[in-house]
């Protein structure tokens, strides 16, 4: 039953949540239960690999490009001294409540809108 519905990915077994972890049999030793976010972070976003036998490899290009704008924007805040960060501290503060507000206005705008408002705030 458990090889009806189970799909490889990176030698990790994942199956769908009607499965139980009583279905899965002894054919399936050292089967490790993760869920599909945690399988996601480790073989999507960190690349991580069973061992270190092939070395360490290289840094992943996307996260070290992030992390050169994190750099850069701090370098950028910082370059005229500690008295120009007040700026930056009064738009970082308000620019997310700018978005927000943007997001719930485009967000009422759209067909529908009512209807999900209504099922959301009516008990059930």
């Amino acid at each position: 039953m458990l090889a009806a519905n189970k799909t490889v990915l990176n030698d990790t077994v994942c199956v769908r949540v009607s499965v139980t972890p009583s279905e899965i049999t002894s054919d399936s030793t050292n089967a490790t239960i993760i869920s599909s976010a945690e399988q996601y972070f480790r073989a999507g976003v960190l690349k991580e690999k069973t061992d270190i036998s092939e070395g360490l490899g290289l840094p992943d290009p996307t996260l070290a490009g992030c992390l050169a704008v994190c750099w850069l924007l701090l370098y950028m805040t910082l370059r005229k001294g500690v008295s120009s960060s007040g700026k930056v501290a009064y738009f970082t503060a308000i620019f997310p409540y700018i978005v927000m507000l943007a997001l719930l206005i485009r967000g009422l705008t759209l067909p529908g809108a009512a209807k999900g408002l209504l099922f959301f705030f009516t008990p059930q």
